[in-house]
């Protein structure tokens, strides 16, 4: 695959505040795992932290926040959804082209 078949995106995931450090940075690792193995690359990555929620979400009124630009064939975006929409501990997520 060339790189003019990438597109670049952006993930903003929040994250339940209650796993611990290592089991989120465990699942950080996995997220990026999704993607490479997607084919994709990951050009920046933007660890928030906690943060209050503007409203609640699964009953959680914290959430972890991560962001992951990155580069992928958008061919392969919904393979990458469909992974990220399984791992239960992800209280949201919103996945943007960007321009």
């Amino acid at each position: 695959m060339t790189d003019e078949n990438l597109s670049l995106y952006e993930l903003m995931a929040i994250l339940d505040p209650n796993l611990g450090e290592e089991a989120t940075a465990k699942l950080i690792e996995k997220l990026k795992k999704f993607i490479t193995d997607l084919e994709g690359k990951i050009t920046h990555e933007d660890i928030w932290g906690i943060k209050n929620l503007a409203y609640t979400i699964k009953k959680e009124e914290r959430g972890f926040y991560i962001v992951l630009n990155f580069e992928l064939d958008p061919a392969k975006i919904k393979e990458l959804k469909d992974e990220i929409m399984l791992e239960q501990v992800i209280l949201r997520y919103m996945l943007l082209k960007a321009p």
